[in-house]
């Protein structure tokens, strides 16, 4: 059977260099998922090793159990039962829902300082010190009863911290972003190139969206975007890794989701589209990063490009090189 021509690396870049596309964006200093993790965690628990999710059914009724506590995506707290099902929580204030998030994301723990300022910056402080006592009762309360055993905890007075933390119990609390930041944790010390994918795959099957959904307070979003940028990094680097050239680019259409018009995501893009043999995919892919340009009001890219006369055929190149040259697709937009 005559094979038919593929393009090789150098042409491929040829190609994308003639479309302009080819130029570096900026990205944040050691952008991927290996710094993800470290950019994310505390020390003092860099070394947890990822634990199952969600936890096993409790055996019995009444047992404590640990709850759910999602916050990549719309905000909820979960109750899981024997049978495996989940009844939701409800957080009576929209200020104690604001401070189990703010809680989610101290992972070691927050003063009441910095958790009053974040809620109400500009209530007088003994009015803000008032509601931030009923608040914190409150959700307290509310997480202790489903779970069966305490869920707030604060530091100890005798214990001379200063200032004094409130945290979640991790004992009693389940977090979909501590599970995300543990699963970095252990792809960054993992030397099986097999291992690393798989705990970088488990991290992207966390996605359920934007950190908080819906949400629009000041003090989420540098936390919204610091996260988006390290899923941006998981999406590519799995993609970058995966031989199919149809999932890669399911992958790397994910990360659009989070950075449309990212030059980098787009470079990876119309590589893997040139690689396999999909011409029409290329032009429309040029097509609309074109329209992502002149929205931010840069030039577009060039319009006279000649394309290769000659493709191979998509099913006679299912894999290619994924990973030769790749820019870091951390900064979301493309500047």
């Amino acid at each position: 059977m005559r094979r038919l021509p593929v393009l090789d690396q150098t042409a491929t870049t040829t190609i994308l260099t003639s479309l302009g596309l080819l130029e570096q964006p900026d990205s944040v200093d050691g952008s991927g998922p290996a710094h993800a993790a470290a950019a994310t965690r505390d020390p003092a628990v860099a070394a947890a090793e990822p634990a199952a999710w969600p936890d096993p059914p409790p055996a019995g009724a009444g047992q404590p159990r640990r709850l759910q506590v999602r916050v990549l995506g719309e905000p909820q707290v979960l109750r899981p039962h024997p049978d495996g099902t989940h009844s939701p929580i409800r957080i009576r204030r929209s200020a104690g829902r604001q401070l189990l998030v703010l809680l989610t994301l101290h992972r070691d723990g927050a003063g009441a300082d910095v958790l009053k300022e974040a809620i109400w910056p500009d209530v007088p402080s003994s009015a803000a010190h008032r509601r931030f006592l009923t608040t914190m009762s409150e959700l307290g309360r509310a997480l202790h009863d489903a779970a069966g055993q305490p869920v707030l905890r604060h530091d100890d007075p005798a214990a001379n911290v200063v200032p004094a933390r409130y945290r979640l119990d991790p004992a009693a609390a389940q977090v979909d972003i501590w599970q995300l930041q543990d699963l970095l944790a252990a792809a960054v010390t993992s030397a099986d190139p097999a291992a690393r994918r798989a705990l970088l795959g488990e991290a992207a099957a966390l996605d359920g969206g934007e950190l908080a959904a819906g949400w629009d307070h000041a003090w989420l979003l540098p936390d919204r975007e610091r996260l988006a940028r390290r899923m941006l990094d998981i999406y590519a680097d799995l993609a970058d890794t995966e031989p199919d050239h149809t999932a890669a680019l399911r992958l790397l259409h994910r990360a659009l989701l989070l950075a449309p018009g990212n030059e980098a995501v787009y470079h990876r893009v119309l590589q893997r589209r040139a690689q396999a043999g999909d011409p029409d995919g290329v032009r429309l892919a040029t097509a609309t990063l074109t329209e992502h340009r002149r929205t931010e009001g840069r030039p577009p890219a060039p319009s006279n490009v000649r394309l290769p006369t000659t493709w191979p055929h998509p099913s006679s190149h299912r894999t290619g090189s994924a990973q030769a040259d790749q820019p870091a697709a951390t900064e979301r937009t493309s500047r």
